[in-house]
């Protein structure tokens, strides 16, 4: 979405405008009645969440997740593979902000990997 947007995948400066286009694409498919939708992206928090679970209910859809449950280290082991590597200090801060997905949150389904 960031390459579609800018014209640039690394481009952090569009956050906000990011997830406004990926909700307004999923609210236009669940519309349309396409019945599987992805959405690839951290979500770490309930906060960020929320808006998700807000359109499954309007659209009478389901929520799922996959979780991936990884060691902090081996998360900066693959970073340093990737040829666009996250800052460390940025892998850090997310990881403290990380609240793995409940069944309280509405969830139809949780897989953790």
């Amino acid at each position: 979405m960031r390459l579609l947007l800018s014209d640039n995948l690394a481009n952090q400066n569009i956050h906000g405008r990011v997830f406004a286009a990926i909700r307004y694409l999923l609210r236009q498919r669940l519309r349309i009645g396409c019945a599987i939708n992805c959405i690839d992206a951290t979500h770490l928090t309930r906060a960020e969440r929320r808006p998700y679970f807000s359109l499954a209910r309007w659209h009478n859809a389901g929520v799922e997740a996959v979780y991936f449950d990884v060691p902090f280290s081996t998360v900066l082991e693959r970073n340093r593979t990737r040829s666009r590597q996250v800052p460390e200090t940025a892998i850090a801060s997310m990881a403290a902000r990380l609240e793995p997905p409940q069944w309280e949150e509405g969830y139809h389904s949780i897989t953790c990997i």
